[in-house]
């Protein structure tokens, strides 16, 4: 799924979410009854979130906790081996309010705990990649950025995602030779 790459680098929420907001639920419309569509309403409310935390848009906001109310329906409707998809958003739904930022590191700890649980190296990587992004622009935390960032690198090494191994190293080395100016 080529949209679905996107999704994943800097740049790529930006154009992710501006997707998102421009064609909505289009594929789940065109293709109802497949499990990308699962996938893929996820991945879209990952970058809206991601352009809410960074821009502060209603409008990304808005199309997040829409998508975000979809997969707790999918919960209790017994959809299997998408519970780490709930926390994940969950923690960045919990991320935009800046309250309470304890219940955002666990949220963000289930999410990857119950991905890697399920084995799904993908969302592994993608949830220590957004608990990263968290660590460093909410705790200042350095140190667990880097550690979360490598473990993204790791679990996108293992399923196989070159190009993303890629770019974090570049984004883990550059943020490394900023800490030691």
């Amino acid at each position: 799924m080529e949209g679905e790459l996107l999704f994943h680098s800097s740049s790529g929420f930006s154009l992710a979410a501006e997707r998102a907001i421009k064609h909505g639920d289009k594929f789940q419309e065109l293709c109802p009854a497949i499990f990308m569509g699962l996938l893929e309403l996820f991945h879209r409310g990952v970058a809206l979130y991601a352009m809410a935390r960074q821009q502060g848009k209603r409008k990304y906001r808005t199309g997040a906790a829409k998508i975000r109310k979809a997969v707790k329906q999918w919960i209790k409707d017994g959809v299997p081996n998408v519970e780490h998809y709930d926390f994940l958003l969950d923690a960045e739904h919990a991320s935009l309010s800046r309250r309470n930022l304890d219940e955002v590191d666990q949220f963000y700890l289930k999410a990857i705990e119950t991905a890697a649980r399920l084995d799904d190296l993908r969302h592994s990587g993608l949830c220590n990649e957004r608990y990263a992004d968290f660590l460093l622009n909410f705790r200042s935390d350095n140190d667990g950025y880097l550690y979360r960032l490598t473990e993204a690198i790791r679990f996108y090494q293992e399923w196989g995602a070159i190009g993303k191994v890629h770019q974090l190293s570049l984004q883990m080395n550059l943020q490394m030779s900023l800490q030691t100016k």
